[in-house]
């Protein structure tokens, strides 16, 4: 199923490939969204924070779990899901994005 979905293939699935070589990849086997671009690139970012910020679930899909809420959150944070959802991005995550920025 991954190999028609837009997802982040982590260092732990590049085995094939020597250490220095691995790092988080999103992988786009067809056309997306620039919002599905954001969401995976939102993985990377929460992959490659030394913790693990909690995000509250801005979508239905963010209640999945909490790699999706931040992902959500992210995509949600750049504005690719309109204001409404926007104003869903807890304060603390907002701050969080912010000072990545």
């Amino acid at each position: 199923h991954y190999s028609k979905t837009a997802h982040v293939a982590w260092t732990i699935h590049q085995g094939h490939l020597p250490l220095a070589r691995r790092a988080p990849t999103v992988v786009l086997p067809a056309p997306v969204e620039p919002e599905t671009v954001a969401h995976e690139l939102g993985h990377v970012l929460h992959e490659l924070l030394d913790f693990r910020p909690e995000a509250f679930p801005v979508t239905a899909y963010a209640q999945t779990d909490r790699w999706e809420a931040f992902a959500e959150a992210f995509t949600a944070w750049l504005g690719w899901y309109g204001d409404d959802v926007q104003a869903k991005v807890d304060e603390r995550t907002a701050a969080l994005f912010g000072m990545l920025s």
